[in-house]
């Protein structure tokens, strides 16, 4: 009798280790799926916020830390301001990262809180240094978004030689 439970001990035990391997492969091979789903929408996502996020920095282009154009006047300033609103409906808002979304907001808030009515007043110093800050942020961001400010991968004299 002992035998024979030993051996049923032993039979239960052999198919409850090829069950497990069993399921850890199908995990494995669903966390490998799972990562090259990953990889390839973060490939394509990035492939067209390239597209997107060169129109948006372009559009940033009119508020320059050097050198300041001419005066930005209140008028411009709301143009502007309909043209990122234009951009990120028609073009590039669903692109955004929550982080490049924020700094977006934070542009179109502080225009906002300057242009009360477009006319062609020039745009005080404080306030143009205000809203550039804030195209600078965004433009951080977009750049993070891309990371396309990390430095170039290097390859050591070792592995650069013949």
């Amino acid at each position: 009798m002992k035998s024979a439970i030993e051996t049923s001990t032993a039979v239960l035990r052999s198919s409850i280790s090829e069950v497990n391997q069993s399921n850890l492969r199908r995990a494995e091979e669903l966390n490998r799926s799972m990562l090259e789903l990953t990889q390839a929408i973060d490939i394509d996502l990035r492939g067209r916020r390239v597209v997107v996020y060169e129109e948006l920095w372009k559009l940033t282009s009119l508020l320059p830390l050097y050198p300041r154009p001419n005066p930005v006047t209140l008028q411009t300033l709301l143009t502007f301001s309909e043209s990122l609103r234009n951009w990120y409906f028609d073009k590039g808002g669903m692109y955004l990262s929550e982080r490049a979304r924020d700094a977006y907001f934070g542009v179109q808030e502080e225009i906002q809180r300057h242009v009360v009515e477009a006319d062609e007043r020039p745009l005080s110093s404080d306030a143009y240094e205000m809203i550039r800050k804030k195209c600078s942020t965004l433009r951080t961001e977009l750049a993070d978004d891309l990371i396309s400010r990390r430095a170039a991968p290097r390859l050591s004299a070792k592995a650069a030689a013949p």
